[in-house]
């Protein structure tokens, strides 16, 4: 304990106290004790404005390093407006944000007396300002219905008129908190203008109202908005609401609440907006007889968190073959970054054993990759739109599926091979080069020695079958590299690749950024080489986070064939004309 480690300041704690008894004619009575867990303990009684209040002094273990605190004796008080909360310790003028080893217990005692003397003075009590501030998480703690609102809700109500309402609809999150708590945590999905049906709104995913860590409800609210709400701050009953709008010259009706029985979902959400505030109670209906049940509002702050380049990435479409550990995290990634438009290819089912690296959850254990992540992605970011095909490529799988899954994929802005698998890359390259799209794509090496990234672009670097060439020529030169014998990103058969969810996730970010470089289009690329050998530890390249950049050479995207005989182009194309013409003549088959 800090007593025995610094009997020194020990006996400066016990001067100290001594003296302050000694001078200190509002401190009534002092006691030493320790307690069960030899923590030092002094028990105070203070006298302030004729009245004793009872306090504890404590010394926690990692005194003087940590701060001791003062606190009531009684743990059921509540003392002052500066503590955390009935029987929580004062919030003194030295505490965790400011503490430095030099404040003494006595000089906190002194604090103390000076907070109680405020704030109790009988003919002015003073209102004792806070000299710091609490973040949002400080705020909600203890509170279990919350309303959301996005920047776009909040600019919305801004622009509102006083003296008027509007429609809103959205649903509550249940999420099953310890302990038996139950919080619900509420998003205004769709917002009308006043008079106007509401319209979803374009910050907030729509997903929400279908897809949630425990279970999902929608509701109805309306938004009122004058000025004298801002006075207000807290309403117990139905009688508070009544005087409240009446005051603001709305009617009940406004409301518009139906008659139902107690249900788990709120009739209505009531929420009263001033220029700049807002307030939020849920509406619980039992019969004809409304209670109502505050909601903590949680306001989102400015935007600009992103670089500007990334409003160009919503109209990008981007194919990524491979959903294991690698693919997921790329796919999550790109949505957080700004991608809107996904083509999701995989056919395995997430397992147990795929958790240690993979993006999804033991909540998605049972069903297939890439219709788990298309959910997972549409509660990252609004407006996504996903097509998914549950498919291998490469595998058994029926040539026309695979012509239609090949087809959509050339239509993409971007090609990712997130499979570490050189005969999938090899079809993928093919397409790319056919089709003119970039490619990118990484593969981690058994162990977690390091990772390659990879990318082909169309006529800026070469295709990607030579730059593939050029990796390999490069590794010939080095020592081997455990990589050749390590698949499975995806639990494929076969040797499983070995590493951390660390490494993993180190290549996703890379490969990431390199996406992005590419469909943000700009010729100066982030990235000059088109391929990197990144080492994680000491064993095969020279040191941790050594970068090693291959330059490739080679042939460019045009056809191997070389260039197209025209005669037989014409042959080609008037058979085919004389097929579709004996075809729009032909009889309907029954």
């Amino acid at each position: 304990m800090w007593w025995a480690r610094d009997p020194a300041r020990f006996h400066l704690e016990l001067a100290g106290m001594n003296e302050l008894q000694a001078r200190a004619s509002w401190l009534k009575g002092l006691a030493w004790r320790v307690s069960s867990e030899l923590v030092p303990e002094v028990s105070l009684i203070l006298e302030v404005h004729g009245k004793e209040y009872e306090l504890t002094l404590v010394y926690p273990e990692f005194f003087p390093d940590a701060p001791a605190y003062v606190r009531p004796t009684d743990n059921r008080q509540r003392l002052s407006g500066h503590q955390y909360g009935v029987g929580g310790s004062l919030c003194l003028e030295s505490r965790p944000d400011n503490w430095t080893r030099e404040v003494t217990g006595a000089e906190l005692v002194e604090s103390a007396h000076r907070l109680l003397a405020a704030e109790k003075d009988p003919d002015t009590p003073a209102t004792v300002p806070s000299a710091h501030k609490t973040t949002v998480g400080q705020d909600a703690r203890g509170t279990w219905n919350r309303l959301v609102l996005s920047g776009s809700v909040v600019s919305m109500l801004r622009e509102m008129p006083d003296r008027s309402s509007a429609r809103f609809q959205g649903a509550f999150v249940v999420h099953d908190v310890a302990e038996g708590n139950v919080a619900r945590v509420a998003f205004v999905l769709k917002l009308g203008t006043p008079g106007s049906e509401p319209l979803p709104v374009p910050d907030v995913p729509q997903a929400l109202a279908t897809t949630g860590p425990l279970w999902n409800v929608d509701y109805e609210g309306i938004v009122l908005k004058d000025e004298s709400f801002k006075a207000i701050r807290s309403m117990q009953t139905m009688g508070d609401l009544w005087a409240a709008l009446e005051a603001a010259g709305f009617a009940r009706a406004v409301l518009d609440l139906p008659a139902q029985e107690s249900t788990q979902t709120p009739s209505r959400l009531v929420m009263l907006a001033s220029s700049g505030d807002a307030l939020a109670w849920f509406l619980r209906a039992d019969g004809e007889t409304f209670s109502l049940s505050p909601a903590h509002v949680v306001s989102a702050g400015p935007g600009g968190r992103l670089p500007q380049t990334a409003s160009d990435l919503t109209s990008k479409k981007v194919g990524i073959v491979g959903l294991g550990s690698v693919g997921s995290k790329v796919a999550a990634s790109l949505a957080r970054s700004g991608v809107r438009r996904f083509l999701l290819i995989d056919g395995d089912l997430l397992l147990p054993e795929n958790l240690v690296r993979h993006e999804l959850s033991w909540a998605s254990v049972g069903m297939h990759k890439a219709s788990a992540l298309s959910q997972e992605l549409a509660l990252l970011a609004p407006e996504v739109e996903v097509v998914q095909h549950l498919h291998d490529v490469g595998g058994q799988e029926s040539p026309a599926r695979a012509n239609q899954v090949f087809k959509q994929l050339g239509d993409c802005d971007l090609i990712i091979d997130a499979t570490a698998d050189p005969y999938v890359f090899a079809d993928l390259a093919a397409l790319a080069r056919v089709r003119r799209r970039p490619i990118c794509w990484g593969e981690v090496f058994a162990g977690g020695l390091g990772a390659l990234v990879a990318r082909a672009r169309p006529d800026l670097d070469p295709n990607p079958m030579s730059v593939r060439n050029a990796i390999d020529a490069y590794l010939q030169g080095l020592p081997p590299a455990p990589h050749r014998d390590a698949r499975g990103y995806d639990g494929q058969p076969g040797s499983m690749l070995v590493a951390y969810d660390s490494d993993v996730a180190q290549l996703a970010a890379v490969l990431t950024r390199m996406c992005i470089d590419i469909l943000v289009g700009s010729t100066e690329s982030t990235f000059p080489h088109p391929a990197y050998l990144i080492g994680y530890r000491k064993g095969w390249l020279e040191a941790p986070f050594d970068t090693r950049p291959i330059d490739a050479t080679g042939d460019g995207w045009d056809d191997p064939a070389g260039p197209v005989d025209q005669d037989l182009l014409a042959s080609a194309v008037s058979f085919v004309t004389k097929a579709l013409q004996e075809r729009a003549h032909a009889e309907p088959s029954a």
